[in-house]
Parts: structure tokens; sequence; C-alpha cells
């Protein structure tokens, strides 16, 4: 694909700029105030820059840089959008939770420079790695964003977050280890093609020749496996998540809400590029789709078990996170055809998730508790917090009129088609999931408690009750777009470039 430079094309150098004067700022200016103001202003600058891009990218891939370094195509610029959206509220939501820790004594000055030092960075190898053609750059990117989130996972310097933190850094860095091994032997199975230089490590290069009958496909398969389970082990799927509950429930809020809702689904998309490259030169999905249901099952059932024994509500949304992105992998995994509902549920999934984090950081700021039973009652004490959390949670259960409930309608109607007895076992998990959110859920904000604790004055409307409305009301019309054949065909054609055979 040529390099057409324009204006849009230009957007991506000048987020790394804007992001990059964000990051220092940090250590330039003098008061806490000051940096979480500039902070808002460098964010939305960057979200806007970000967002052209997106857009433009819907009506034609770009390929831009020196010797084609940047690409983004229709499924990126999509998610690319969705990142930006929660990017950005993100900063707003900061901007609230982390002034409230400072005047507690919870972050001190040096500790609210470092988190919005990381915040700017965390954005810009996510958006590094999305846009990235070059598979060279995508691997630094995805190393960059593991050692950055590290130090945002562990800011609050307690035994647990410093755990959690380690954690985070060992297990990723070992995932990360083996998809650069996976991409050195993926480089190894296309030099018989005889691609010329630096053009065996771009996406678009890799994608053109993938049926090239010199491929070497016993090669290109070790490769995927190495692949599959090193960005398994990025996405905390199921048996390799033991990081994801830990990091998502002992990171501030924004973070955690940046880690699920904007991380994860591009570590997905990722995996999906590689996947059509593996699918192309072996002639079929058959091979690669067993990895996904593999994966897929395993992180709808084990998590709805776990959520039957949990006590921590940040726990419990990272269990959600696991199951969801489980349902994604299972998607894709049943065929072709799975590809299309897997990119439905996907922004909806990011929504609903941030949300999700930013209203458990409002009730860690005045409940100062993350124990459900501790939280007993939390309606009359929190009554427009525990209405939206409660929203949240009832629609990631896939209920309508959630997006998520399109999305799992078209994967059972297609999954009992290809896999029955496997989509029966994924349908099962999915109703004990949603009894233990839903039993959860009624402790949590409608429990019976003779204590006093839940006493006090009213709550007020702050912002984050705005960003979660924001977002739960585009969760919903995004379900009520659903509907629309319209919207059923643009997904459609945005899954039709990542589908080798239909």
């Amino acid at each position: 694909m040529p390099c057409v430079p324009t204006w849009n094309s230009m957007n991506p150098v000048a987020v790394f700029l804007l992001l990059i004067a964000s990051a220092l700022s940090a250590y330039v200016l003098r008061t806490e105030r000051a940096i979480r103001i500039s902070a808002v202003v460098f964010g939305t600058l960057a979200s806007f820059a970000l967002g052209l891009t997106a857009i433009d990218a819907f009506s034609s891939g770009l390929v831009f840089g020196p010797r084609d370094m940047w690409y983004v195509g229709e499924q990126g610029g999509m998610l690319l959008l969705v990142i930006t959206v929660v990017f950005l509220l993100s900063v707003m939501v900061s901007y609230r939770s982390i002034g409230a820790e400072h005047q507690r004594g919870i972050l001190s000055l040096s500790d609210v420079r470092l988190y919005y030092f990381l915040l700017p960075l965390f954005l810009l190898s996510l958006t590094a790695s999305l846009l990235a053609n070059s598979i060279i750059v995508l691997w630094i990117a995805m190393e960059m964003g593991t050692l950055v989130t590290a130090f945002l996972v562990g800011i609050y310097r307690r035994k647990s977050s410093l755990e959690a933190a380690w954690k985070y850094v060992l297990l990723c860095s070992m995932g990360i280890g083996l998809s650069l091994t996976g991409l050195v032997l993926a480089a190894f199975a296309f030099k018989a093609v005889g691609l010329p230089g630096g053009e065996t490590f771009l996406w678009t290069s890799l994608s053109s020749v993938a049926g090239d009958p010199r491929v070497n496909t016993a090669l290109l398969k070790l490769s995927f496996v190495f692949l599959v389970v090193g960005f398994a082990t990025k996405m905390g799927l199921v048996p390799i998540h033991a990081w994801l509950p830990d990091a998502l429930s002992k990171t501030p809020a924004p973070v955690a809400a940046l880690l699920a809702g904007a991380l994860l689904p591009v570590t997905f998309l990722t995996l999906l590029r590689f996947k059509h490259i593996a699918d192309t030169a072996l002639q079929g999905s058959g091979w690669t789709e067993g990895f996904f249901l593999a994966f897929g099952l395993l992180s709808i059932v084990l998590p709805s078990l776990l959520l039957l024994i949990q006590e921590n509500y940040k726990r419990v949304l990272a269990y959600a996170t696991i199951v969801h992105m489980g349902v994604m992998m299972f998607a894709v995994g049943l065929g072709p055809w799975g590809m299309t509902p897997a990119l439905m549920h996907l922004p909806v999934f990011s929504l609903l998730i941030s949300a999700g984090f930013f209203l458990s950081g409002e009730v860690i700021l005045r409940a100062r508790s993350t124990n459900i039973e501790i939280l007993r009652g939390l309606w009359r004490r929190m009554p427009h917090t525990s209405a939206l959390l409660f929203a949240v949670l009832i629609l990631t259960l896939f209920a309508p009129p959630g997006g998520m409930f399109m999305s799992e309608l078209l994967l059972i109607g297609y999954g009992l088609k290809v896999h029955a007895f496997l989509t029966l076992i994924a349908i099962g998990s999915a109703l004990l999931f949603s009894s233990a959110i839903m039993r959860l859920a009624f402790t949590m904000f409608f429990g019976e408690d003779e204590r006093e604790s839940l006493t006090g004055e009213g709550e007020r409307l702050s912002l984050v009750h705005g960003v979660a409305l924001f977002e739960i009301s585009c969760a919903v019309l995004l379900g009520a777009a659903y509907l629309l054949p319209q919207t059923l065909a643009f997904f459609s054609a945005l899954a039709r470039p990542l589908i080798t055979v239909l």
C-alpha cells in the first residue's frame, strides 16, 4: 500500500510529541493542581489528534513514516477511537481521584509527578503498539508499556501493590519474551520468500506474501504457538492470568480502566493480525482456531467459578474482564463468522469495564474499602455511585439493552451450529457468571447492615458520575445500533480483512 502523506497521517507524530510534552510537564510544573490541569489539557489535545487519525483510518488504511514504519487499518481505527475515549476519560477521572488522594496524604507530590509522568507514556506505548507496521517497533512498544504500567500498579508502595507489580512484571515480561521468540521465528518462516531488507518485519509485507507457497509453514506454526501463549499472558487469559486480578485490584482506578479497557483490546487485535497471516499461509483457519477456543473457553469457565468466592469488588471487575476477553477469544475460535460478534463485543466491553473501574475508585474515595461484606447497604450511603455501578454490572451480564447482548446472540447462534457442545459449556458458565455477579451486587448494594458506618450525609454528584453515565449511555446506544442492518454490515466489513476463508 503506497504511503500518501496527508495532514491526518501526521497526527500520530503530533500525538507522540504531545504525550512526551505532557509527561515532561509533570516535572516542570510546581504544584500538584497545575500538574493535573496540564494533564487534562495535553490529554485533550492528544485525544483530538488521535480521533482524527482514527476517523481517517475508517475510510482507508494509512501507511506512513520512514520505511513505512507505521500502519493503521479499519480495525485499528475503530480500536484507536475506543482507547482514545477511554484515555481521555481516565485523565478526567484522574483529575478528581488523584487530587483527592493527594489531599488525604495517600499520594505525595513526588507520587503525583510520577503518576502523571507515566500516564501519557502508557498511551504512547498503546498507540505505538496499535499503529506499528514494524513488528520490531510493536515489540518495543509492548515492552515499554509493561515497564511503564508496572510502576503505575505499584504506585501506592504498599506491600500488596508492590507484590502485584512484581507479579505483573514477571508474568508479562515472560509473555513478551515468548512473543519475541515468535516474531523472530515468523521472520525466518518468510525468509525463503525473498522479501527485500527490512520488509521482512513489516505487517503489510508479510500479509501480502503470506499465501506464497515458499513460506515455511512448519516454522510459522511454531511461531504462532509462541505468539499466542505470549499474548495470552499479556491479556491475562486462563491459565496464565494470575497477574490480572492482583494488578487491577491494587492500582488506581483510572489505570485499572486503561489496563482492562485499552491494553487488553490492543493485545487482542495484535493477536488477530498474526492469526490472519498464519491462516493465509496455512490456507485455512482451522488450526489457529483451536488455540482461541481453548483459551476462550477456559477464560469463561474458571473466572465464573472463582467469582463464587470473591469478597473484593475490584477483583470481581477483574474476573469479569477475563470472562469477556474469553468471550471474544471463543467467538474468534468458532470460525470465520465469529469474528464479527467479537469485534462488536470489543467497544462495548471497553466502555463498560472502564466505567466500572472508574466507579470503583469513587467507592474507595468515600467508603475506603474494597470488601463487599463491609460495604453492605452501599445504596443508602452512595445512591448515585451505586445506581451507576449496578447498571454497569447488569450490562456486563449480556443483558439487554446493552451491546453485549446483541453480540452474544450472534455468537450463540453461530456457536450452536459449529461447536454446539463447547457453546453449551460456555452458556452454562455465562449463567454461573451472571448469578455470581448478581449475588455479589445485591449483597453490596442492598444487603442489610446493622452498623452505623453506612450513615452519613448524602452523596453529591461528581465528575466521575458524569463520565460513567456517558460510557453507559454509549454502551446502550451501541446496543440499539446493533439492531440495524447497516451496523451489522459495518462490523462485517471490519472483520473481513481479518478473515482468510468465508
